[in-house]
């Protein structure tokens, strides 16, 4: 192996010191790949003529405060809804694993198996739910939302499962990453 490197080393340099520029150029990028190869690595060399590509722009992101008041407008929109309060009612959901390894979570009468509880904070003109998820430690797991059902035990964990979910904003907290 070290002496097909070195071979192709020496060819290399030979072929530079009899070639034009344009030539030497072509032969520097065939020479690379094969060396390249050579060394078990399969990497093309790139044109130097080719532009690089944008650098991309970093999102705006909101800073705690704009969060705070989006939290606090969502709060409001939520309570608008509300013509049925509740507050009381809590529902315990704990996680259960599927044949194909999905998650997925069940009502259970037992606190000490849950993973998460909502509370319903009332009922809409529609009889849809306003609810609050949290962690069984009593963290919050989302801010307050609607399901767009009847049923206030419509539980899932991803955004694009049903129900259909009504709020202006929704803040998902994952207490692992401490957000």
């Amino acid at each position: 192996m070290k002496n097909q490197l070195n071979f192709i080393a020496l060819t290399f340099a030979f072929a530079l010191t009899a070639c034009s520029q344009e030539q030497t150029e072509n032969f520097n990028k065939k020479a690379g790949n094969i060396i390249m190869k050579a060394g078990g690595y399969d990497v093309k060399v790139l044109d130097p003529n080719t532009p690089l590509p944008e650098k991309p722009t970093i999102p705006n992101f909101p800073t705690d405060e704009e969060v705070q008041n989006k939290i606090t407008e969502n709060q409001e929109y939520i309570n608008s809804k509300i013509v049925k309060k509740d507050g009381k009612t809590i529902y315990y959901f704990q996680e259960e694993k599927q044949k194909n390894d999905k998650t997925i979570y069940t009502l259970t009468d037992d606190k000490n198996q849950a993973k998460y509880y909502r509370v319903i904070l009332g009922k809409t003109a529609e009889n849809y739910c306003a609810v609050q998820d949290f962690y069984a430690n009593g963290e919050k797991r989302r801010e307050q939302y609607i399901i767009m059902d009847t049923d206030c035990t419509q539980f899932s964990n991803s955004l694009t499962t049903n129900p259909i979910r009504d709020y202006l904003t929704l803040v998902w907290y994952r207490p692992q990453e401490k957000m």
